[in-house]
């Protein structure tokens, strides 16, 4: 991946940003807290079974950049 903008992903997905610098370059993506790292966004998965935004936390403490969320 390319690095990008958080105001760049923020703009394709129509999201929202809640708190920090638009300008941050994001240089990659996980869906595993266990393997996100920083500068990364880290994008929760909802599936039938798990809901990933339990994992946040872990995500935050792992050091990612950004977290794209479906929940308030």
């Amino acid at each position: 991946m390319k690095p990008l903008k958080l105001e760049e992903i923020n703009k394709a997905v129509k999201g929202t940003i809640v708190f920090g610098d638009p300008g941050m370059m994001i240089i990659g993506v996980s869906t595993d807290s266990r393997s996100v790292n920083p500068g990364e966004l880290f994008i929760p998965l909802i599936g039938d079974s798990l809901d990933a935004h339990i994992f946040i936390p872990q995500a935050i403490a792992r050091g990612c950049s950004a977290i794209l969320v479906s929940k308030e």
